[in-house]
């Protein structure tokens, strides 16, 4: 039987230092007493290493930074568990959950507790996530604007929790959705996982693990269900349901124009997804037409730019590649970038 070996790490987190102060490795053999539970490696096999992590810097608006507390620095120490990944041919998946034997390991092991898992239902699982990743969980693009007042609220409650008790307080979990790309993506919880992210780039509490809910969806229209039902709470109806819309329009994008060229971006003739979806969202045309009217109306308005002069297609001079990439594409919905064509749908 083969021995599980298990790494620990001690971590002393302060004043923007993260520094390793111990590393034990430990054998389950009973009957060892050699205080060095490796005495004699295996040179072929490869050591098993620890995974620094690079914590993004975080996308709440820059404001709010100057409403945070500017409490002392707390000194605290933190055990991490870490159990090793096989080496050689065994599948790795294994060490967290069966759900996961299809997605990338590396992407998924970063953060997520490995000793913490359930299954939550047939699909879903519950665990727990290190907050120390919550800025490099992807935003979905159907999520609603990010309230910097509400993120805030959240903020001054777990501090005010940790003042009274030394601990946070997490009352409910986040939902996340791990799609075929290994990417987690948020369902419910953005505010809350900004939050965190901000009490740990302040440096000076012990990393927490966050309990989340994590989705298996296998396929797009399972995706949006998910979120749906989370966020409503109610019955779904598909007809009247805004992000089925916006998803089946994202779809038509991706399929007239996204198999030869990439039409997404921030540079003419590109247009902002995320703008494209928020100015969706705030257009009554959107919600009250069919999707087969809106794309007759978006195939009208592209023809309808199509066929002006160069010089008339945007509203200020654009340089003659933005031209001939558009020309190319045969997309001109980006010329401007405001996207102002949405308001005549």
């Amino acid at each position: 039987m083969f021995k599980k070996e298990q790494i620990v790490k001690k971590t002393h987190k302060s004043r923007n230092r993260l520094t390793n102060t111990k590393i034990v490795l430990d054998s389950d053999d009973e009957n060892s007493d050699n205080p060095n539970p490796n005495p004699n490696p295996n040179p072929n096999v490869k050591n098993s290493h620890i995974r620094k992590s690079k914590t993004k810097k975080s996308n709440l608006d820059s404001d709010l930074d100057s409403d945070l507390d500017s409490d002392s620095d707390l000194d605290s120490d933190l055990d991490l568990d870490l159990k090793l990944a096989p080496e050689h041919g065994e599948n790795k998946s294994i060490l967290l959950n069966k759900k996961f034997a299809n997605y990338d390991f590396d992407k998924i092991s970063k953060y997520i507790v490995p000793d913490k898992i359930t299954d939550y239902n047939s699909r879903a699982i519950m665990c727990y996530y290190l907050w120390s990743g919550a800025n490099e969980l992807d935003k979905w693009e159907l999520n609603r604007k990010i309230n910097s007042s509400q993120v805030k609220k959240i903020y001054d409650e777990m501090t005010l929790n940790y003042q009274k008790s030394k601990e946070f307080i997490f009352y409910e979990p986040v939902h996340l959705a791990i799609k075929t790309d290994s990417v987690f993506y948020v369902i419910d919880g953005q505010h809350r996982l900004l939050a965190c992210a901000k009490l740990h780039k302040k440096n000076k509490y012990p990393i927490q693990q966050i309990p989340c809910v994590v989705w298996f969806p296998k396929s797009e229209e399972e995706f949006i269900e998910i979120f749906d039902k989370i966020n409503s709470r109610t019955p779904i109806d598909k007809t009247k349901l805004f992000n089925y819309k916006i998803n089946d329009l994202i779809s038509w994008f991706d399929k007239t124009w996204g198999n030869e060229y990439s039409i997404w971006g921030k540079t003419r003739p590109k247009i902002n997804k995320d703008l494209m979806v928020e100015k969706m969202r705030d257009t009554d045309a959107i919600h009250t037409l069919e999707t087969s009217e809106i794309i007759d109306k978006i195939k009208k308005i592209n023809e309808k730019i199509r066929g002006m002069s160069r010089s008339k297609r945007a509203n200020k001079q654009v340089s003659d590649s933005v031209h001939n990439n558009a020309e190319s594409m045969n997309f001109f919905l980006g010329y401007d970038k405001e996207l102002a064509w949405i308001d005549d749908i």
